[in-house]
Formats: structure tokens, C-alpha cells, sequence
């Protein structure tokens, strides 16, 4: 969601170009201060068995009863994936008389469950629901993020904008002077940073009784042209 749109001081000066008719070149900015549309939130289940087979079920069983207790909390399985799954044999460096050995353990199966939601009410209730319902279960991360549809959106607002400030400060300035802008002789846009979409204020996590809290930031995304037109006298 867009809050507040803002207009950066602007660069300008008065020149001749080639075929000496006077000239205006000035750098329009535009900046949004944007909300973030999407969590996603990454879950670890780890399984320890000395036999693979019974730790690749058991971790089965326990990833179904994680994805249930989020369907619970109206988590659809469009919002649901897995990551990554893995079952490895596990070791332990152990002192045996006068040296250390590796000793079998078992096997460990993992998997990773994702969590992607514009339901961010229910980011905190996730990571309670998930350690509730299995233990061992970790939480690898909770990342907030501007989606693709409203990025582009955005995008398109603030070259616009950007434009526009840029030929309602030429004007400005030229009104001064008895002058106003004729046409425009060159338009150079500005790339967008993308990781900047991403850059939200540090994840704030509180505690209120049972239930965890989680709370995003704004992040400011700017954009500037520079441009370049010819004047006119004002009639």
C-alpha cells in the first residue's frame, strides 16, 4: 500500500545547444514509501531414527501435521512448499580409550516448508502454531517483500511522476524569467535497484502473552530522470 508520495530537490540550468536555441536541463525525482504485500516464512523439521526409513517417515508425519495445523489457521495450499528434503547418516566424534572415533548414529531426515501469505496477521500464530505442533521444528527465516504485480505498478507511478516533476520545475523555474518549455530534447531514465524493494525495516518481534507479534517496516523507493528541453518565451 502506498502512504505518502514525495518530490526531491531538482537540478537545473540554462543553456544554448547546438542550434542555439536556449535550453533547460533538470533532474525530476519521485520517491513512494511502500508497504510490504507478502511474508514468507521458512520452517526446518528435523528427524533422527537409527533406521533411514523410519526417520523419512517420521519426519513425513510430522510435516503433514505442521501443513494441517496451518490449514487450520486458513493457509491454502497455494501458499504451502517445500524447499528442500534430505536424509543423511549421522556421525558423533567420540573419545574411545585413548583416541576419538566416528560412531554411527543413524540417520537424520529434513525437510523445509515454506509459508508465502499476504496474511500477515497470521505471520506470528504460524511460527507459534509450528513450534506447538512439532519441537524440533526451526524456523529459518521471515522475510516481508513487495510482489511483482504491485512492484511494476510502482514502477510505472514513479517514472510518470518523476516526468512530471521534472517538466512542473523547469516551468517553474522558467516562469520567472518570462520563459515556459517548448519540447523536450532528451529523456534519460534511471534504473531501478531492485534489492531496494526488499530493504524493510528490521523485523520487530514481541511477545504479548501467548502469542507472538511480528511487525514489517515501510521501505522508501525513489526514482529520478534527467531531462533536457528547449524554452520559449511566454506568449
Amino acid at each position: 500500500m502506498i502512504k505518502l508520495l514525495l518530490f526531491i530537490p531538482f537540478l537545473l540550468f540554462v543553456c544554448y545547444g547546438d542550434n542555439q536555441r536556449p535550453q533547460i536541463s533538470v533532474t525530476g525525482q519521485a520517491s513512494v514509501i511502500v508497504d510490504p504485500t507478502d511474508v514468507t516464512i521458512s520452517f526446518t523439521l528435523k528427524t533422527k531414527e537409527e533406521e533411514a526409513s523410519k526417520a523419512l517417515t517420521d519426519n513425513n508425519k510430522k510435516l503433514n501435521s505442521l501443513v494441517d495445523a496451518f490449514k487450520a489457521l486458513n493457509i491454502t495450499e497455494d501458499e504451502l512448499g517445500t524447499s528442500s528434503f534430505t536424509v543423511n547418516s549421522v556421525y558423533e566424534n567420540v573419545y574411545v580409550t585413548d583416541h576419538y572415533e566416528n560412531i554411527f548414529k543413524g540417520y537424520e531426515a529434513e525437510q523445509t516448508l515454506s509459508v508465502n501469505t499476504k496474511k500477515f496477521s497470521l505471520a506470528g500464530k504460524l511460527i507459534d502454531t509450528a513450534i506447538a505442533t512439532n519441537d524440533d521444528t526451526t524456523v529459518n527465516s521471515v522475510d516481508f517483500f513487495v510482489d511483482e504485480t504491485t512492484k511494476k505498478q510502482i514502477k510505472n507511478d514513479l517514472i510518470e511522476n518523476a516526468v512530471l516533476d521534472a517538466k512542473n520545475r523547469a516551468n517553474l523555474a522558467l516562469n520567472v524569467l518570462d520563459y515556459q518549455v517548448d519540447q523536450i530534447n532528451s529523456l534519460n531514465l534511471n534504473d531501478f535497484n531492485d534489492g531496494a524493494w526488499n530493504e524493510f525495516r528490521p523485523l520487530i518481534k514481541s511477545v504479548t502473552g501467548d502469542f507472538t507479534n511480528l511487525f514489517s517496516g515501510a521501505s522508501e523507493i525513489s526514482f529520478s530522470v534527467s531531462a533536457s528541453f528547449s524554452i520559449k518565451k511566454l506568449n
